[in-house]
């Protein structure tokens, strides 16, 4: 099995999961960043991947 490389994050990633911190919604962080909720989740997911990976290391 390959090690896949962990997605990088950048400032967007990092706005979205301050809002989901906070208890927004994924509708409402679309709405207020302007984005699809889609996107707003692949951020999200994004994020965990990236700790996900960091942490098995």
């Amino acid at each position: 099995m390959t090690h896949q490389q962990a997605p990088q994050v950048d400032e967007r990633h990092q706005w979205v999961v301050r809002l989901a911190l906070d208890g927004h919604s994924t509708d409402d962080i679309a709405a207020h960043m302007n984005m699809p909720r889609d996107t707003v989740a692949r951020l999200l997911m994004d994020v965990l991947k990236h700790l996900t990976h960091t942490t098995q290391h």
